[in-house]
């Protein structure tokens, strides 16, 4: 069992939350209908270990679909999946997935899986609940291209967050 930092897990949580306001927009609230959630978890991995710290964006392909992201600790587990509340799950769907580096570290990884219209990462989330359900194994390959050069988009910095900010 590893400890768990506890100032980079609030750091990424709050990132999290921040990061999944902003995938709803500057809504009221009225109009947004919410769409049932499930659990999901799982590794990412880079050339066969675990990957991380990092967080992941999962960009729906469906047109007026939800996405989410979620958080990746430096063993490469998945941990925090959040779509409107941090922690409350995934919508069903397929999604493509994107990495960016979680506030506060910097990873290398290839530049592909930054955008996503270059990645070649997708998921799918099942309507289904308990032990495993929606398990994600997503691999990263190291030599898929050049090395991301902006190791930290998609992120803002703490005096962004805590002013409310945007990108």
């Amino acid at each position: 069992m590893h400890a768990i930092n506890t100032k980079n897990t609030a750091t990424q949580v709050m990132a999290l939350a921040l990061v999944s306001f902003l995938f709803a927009g500057c809504s009221d609230g009225d109009g947004i209908e919410k769409l049932p959630l499930y659990p999901a978890s799982g590794t990412l991995e880079m050339d066969g270990k675990g990957f991380g710290p990092v967080s992941l964006r999962f960009e729906s392909e469906t047109d007026g679909g939800r996405g989410f992201v979620a958080n990746v600790n430096e063993d490469g587990i998945i941990e925090v999946v959040t779509t409107y509340e941090v922690g409350d799950g995934a919508p069903v769907g397929t999604y493509k997935v994107t990495v960016f580096s979680s506030m506060g570290a910097s990873k290398s990884f290839p530049a592909k899986y930054e955008s996503a219209t270059s990645t070649p990462l997708k998921v799918i989330i099942a309507d289904i609940t308990g032990e495993g359900a929606n398990a994600m194994s997503i691999q990263l390959d190291s030599k898929a291209g050049r090395a991301s050069t902006n190791s930290t988009s998609g992120h803002l910095s703490e005096d962004q967050m805590k002013a409310g900010g945007t990108y």
